[in-house]
């Protein structure tokens, strides 16, 4: 799921934190929206409950409210620290740091998994890019545990033939 809201922080953190120009930002939240416009949560949907988020900072509220507001049974952040397991299990959702839940993935669905980071890699042609490469920028975007666990099993063996 997706938010107007999420991806406007999202656009000034990659332009604050020298990530993305503005543009270039805004061309990746462009083309989210593009591929998965069924994901939208319309700010309707959740403002009534951004008042009752926990947490110090408003830009979660607004998060976590959307989240919460279509009921989904995990909540992806690496922003564990502001998003209480506590508070969201008690509404029915796990809020999960993206390592554990693609570790979780991995273990799960392993096949279906590695099919999709081969799709991803044959999908990238500016500029090209191996499986080694993507798996050391999901590595540097905080999914350690995960790209070491595919790394173990050796997928990365796939994506050389």
């Amino acid at each position: 799921m997706w938010t107007d809201d999420l991806f406007d922080e999202l656009v000034r953190v990659w332009v604050r934190n020298g990530a993305r120009s503005a543009d270039s930002a805004r061309s990746v939240t462009d083309q989210i929206r593009a591929v998965f416009p069924d994901g939208q949560v319309d700010r309707s949907s959740y403002e009534h409950l951004v008042h009752d988020m926990p947490g110090e900072d408003p830009d979660d509220h607004l998060h976590a409210a959307a989240a919460v507001s279509v009921a989904p049974s995990v909540l992806l952040t690496a922003n564990i620290a502001d998003f209480p397991a506590e508070t969201f299990e008690r509404l029915g959702v796990s809020v999960q740091h993206p390592d554990d839940y693609f570790v979780g993935l991995l273990g799960a669905v392993p096949d279906e998994l590695l099919d999709v980071l081969l799709v991803m890699v044959g999908h990238r042609s500016r500029p090209p890019m191996t499986l080694e490469e993507l798996l050391a920028t999901l590595s540097r975007a905080g999914l350690k545990r995960f790209t070491a666990e595919v790394d173990k099993i050796g997928a990365t063996t796939l994506g050389s033939d």
